[in-house]
């Protein structure tokens, strides 16, 4: 498997500023040399890095099918039925944005070539996304994360009201749609977050394959029946914004000194699966191992376990890196 720029083993012999000690990065490296001194740990990582997502793109694209197929037949015959269907399309919509995150590291699928295809023609255009612009956004992320020069930021700094009002704006469907139709039309400089905290740069280079892509999707649900593209278009999609926005809020914290750090979320299955996407909860142990696919990540964090004392070796380095039990505690 080739490296992404983002995994290339040579990013962690680059040399830092002096402004870097202290910071996450620096701890980041520290952590990761510190563990790949134990030959077990080496030896996991150097298979672990030669596999990919792909059961786990089967797997998201097999429930966001069933659900949607779900939804238009419940709507029909077994109301009742509406919610599980649902809940398989956010297990897939949760599916296809950690895999859009894999195919950023070119690690969704077997081939680069498949792995690309997949990214700028699905995955990223059902997310209302541009594959290549975010790509180059989370480069910088894992090269300078939380600095200046990381888009994302912002999201990181804000209070528990400031997220409960950016959820609810996603809720509410209207306000989050305006900023949808904001990009999609190039209103908005390009490059540049629209909306405000936790939106995302315009996406007019990939306005085709968007269009396309959602009208696949809705545009079956809506011939069947206005609730069918109700239950099985808009309400996954508002619920699926705010398992991502959640997500992404909880992987990292501002501490009071302005530093970033990284968290996993050791949390249930139920979470791992419609808010993490898979294995994305394990978030901390993917900075630090960037070039080891989601899926192999609790293998790899087993191997970790039984080799070295993780509360020391990898919790217990620095306060920047840690371990939190759920995406839902405040």
């Amino acid at each position: 498997m080739r490296d992404s720029p983002i995994d290339s083993p040579e990013i962690w012999d680059e040399p830092l500023p002096a402004t870097a000690d202290g910071s996450l990065v620096r701890v980041l490296r520290d952590v990761r040399r510190g563990l790949l001194r134990e030959a077990r740990i080496a030896a996991g990582l150097a298979a672990a890095r030669e596999r990919t997502s792909a059961r786990q793109f089967a797997v998201a694209v097999a429930a966001f099918v069933a659900g949607t197929a779900g939804v238009a037949l419940a709507v029909r015959h077994a109301w009742w039925l509406v919610p599980l269907g649902i809940a398989l399309q956010m297990i897939g919509l949760a599916g296809f944005v950690s895999l859009n995150h894999e195919a950023w590291h070119g690690r969704a699928l077997p081939w680069r070539g498949w792995n690309d295809l997949a990214l700028e023609w699905f995955l990223a255009p059902i997310l209302f996304l541009d594959g290549r612009t975010y790509a180059e956004i989370h480069r910088v992320h894992h090269r300078a994360p939380g600095e200046l020069d990381d888009v994302s930021r912002p999201l990181w700094s804000l209070s528990g009201a400031q997220l409960r009002a950016l959820l609810l704006k996603r809720a509410l469907i209207v306000p989050a749609a305006i900023d949808v139709v904001r990009r999609l039309t190039g209103l908005a400089a390009r490059g540049a977050p629209v909306g405000g905290v936790g939106a995302a740069p315009p996406v007019t280079r990939n306005l085709p394959r968007i269009l396309l892509a959602q009208a696949l999707w809705a545009g079956p649900l809506l011939a069947s029946s206005v609730a069918a593209f109700v239950c099985g278009y808009v309400l996954p999609l508002v619920l699926g914004s705010i398992c991502s926005i959640l997500r992404e809020y909880r992987e990292h914290t501002r501490q009071a000194d302005g530093r970033l750090a990284v968290h996993d979320t050791l949390c249930s299955r139920a979470e791992r699966l419609i808010i993490a996407g898979g294995h994305f909860n394990l978030h901390a142990l993917h900075h630090i191992f960037p070039e080891v696919p989601q899926g192999e990540l609790p293998a790899f964090y087993r191997t970790i376990a039984t080799t070295v004392d993780v509360d020391r070796a990898l919790y217990g380095v620095s306060p920047l890196v840690s371990a939190r039990r759920t995406y839902l505690a405040a």
